[in-house]
C-alpha cells in the first residue's frame, strides 16, 4: 500500500492574527474533518497569521477534495 504526505499552509485573510483562544478550535475542527475524510495529520503549526499542516493519506485520495473539506468550514470560522 502506498502513501503520500502534502504540506499545507493556509494563511488568514488580510493577514488577520489568529488569537490564543482560536486555536484550540482550529485544531479540533482540523482534527474532526482528517477523521471524517480518513487522512491522518501528522504535524500542525499554528503561527500568528497561517497554519502549517503535513497530511499522511493514501494515494486513493484526491488533493483538491482535501483542500475543499479543510478550507471550507475554517473560511466560514
Amino acid at each position: 500500500m502506498s502513501f503520500l504526505q502534502y504540506h499545507i499552509t493556509f494563511f488568514t485573510k488580510h493577514y488577520r492574527c489568529i488569537q490564543d483562544e482560536e486555536k484550540p478550535f482550529i485544531k479540533k475542527y482540523f482534527q474532526s474533518v482528517s477523521t471524517r475524510h480518513e487522512f491522518k495529520i501528522v504535524e500542525m503549526d499554528i503561527r500568528v497569521c497561517r497554519v502549517n499542516l503535513i497530511i499522511h493519506c493514501k494515494t486513493t485520495h484526491y488533493i483538491p477534495n482535501i483542500m475543499k473539506a479543510l478550507k471550507g468550514g475554517s473560511a466560514r470560522f
